[in-house]
């Protein structure tokens, strides 16, 4: 039973109000469509990067790139800075591939 937008054992009336967003929000910007070159790209580049942050010891240990890191900075700030990029690569794929980012297009 409804009694002045009030339901039966609530106390609380209610109302329908608008509400206004905060001025300040984030929002992804409206494209029509992604190409899908740029969603493969960011996906592509977000995996990789994955399964490199899983792999962090082989690559530290088996690569001669690693192997300079880990000799330049010592093992422990090697795996690091190693752990930042590839979790910085992550957020940029997946940017890439939402669009939050956009590539330049001339």
């Amino acid at each position: 039973m409804r009694v002045d937008g009030q339901e039966r054992g609530c106390p609380v009336s209610v109302r329908m109000t608008s509400y206004v967003a905060p001025r300040f929000r984030l929002t992804i910007p409206e494209t029509p469509f992604l190409p899908a070159e740029q969603i493969f790209i960011g996906l592509t580049t977000a995996i990789l990067c994955g399964i490199g942050l899983y792999r962090e010891y082989w690559f530290l240990t088996e690569t001669s790139k690693g192997r300079w890191l880990a000799k330049a900075f010592g093992l422990l700030t090697a795996l690091w800075i190693l752990r930042s990029l590839l979790a910085l690569g992550v957020i940029f794929g997946l940017s890439l591939s939402l669009g939050i980012i956009n590539p330049v297009r001339w």
